[in-house]
């Protein structure tokens, strides 16, 4: 039990009270929140394998009625990946993951604005694979960040 900050009304707050906060959404308690057989298995699966297969996975395994959808799986793995301190995986692991395009923007970060290299690593990378302006932008705050404040 955790008292609050207040003196004049000490609030406890239980540890179940917590987690139920933590999972509640818009007056509404998820479908993986509340089923911990369910919670484990989408925590089983890596979040990069696309959220409608990892739906299915719980179809097959739980039944219709318990399984969340792809979207609740999405909203589940988007805050866990918050938890962790990695709000954007999608662009984290197409360049921080990839060594040959991190390689790529670093050689050419200097000469190009974003959106002419976000271009040029679609021609050279394909379209699937490449960063955004956005994430290119993004991953060169924080590489500026990480050199001003070296661990």
């Amino acid at each position: 039990m955790i008292a609050s900050d207040c003196d004049d009304k000490p609030k406890l707050i239980s540890l179940a009270e917590r987690q139920h906060r933590k999972y509640h959404r818009a007056g509404v308690v998820s479908k993986i929140a509340r089923d911990p057989e369910v919670m484990a298995l989408i925590e089983d699966h890596t979040p990069r394998l696309p959220y409608k297969k990892i739906a299915a996975i719980c179809k097959l395994r739980v039944g219709p009625d318990r399984a969340p959808s792809k979207s609740s799986i999405g909203r589940y793995w988007y805050q866990r990946m918050k938890e962790m301190g990695i709000v954007r995986p999608n662009w984290l692991a197409k360049i921080e993951g990839n060594p040959e395009i991190k390689k790529y923007i670093d050689e050419n970060l200097d000469i190009c604005t974003f959106l002419e290299l976000a271009e040029k690593c679609r021609e050279k990378f394909g379209t699937k694979n490449a960063p955004g302006r956005s994430a290119i932008h993004r991953y060169y705050r924080r590489k500026l960040i990480n050199e001003q404040f070296p661990d």
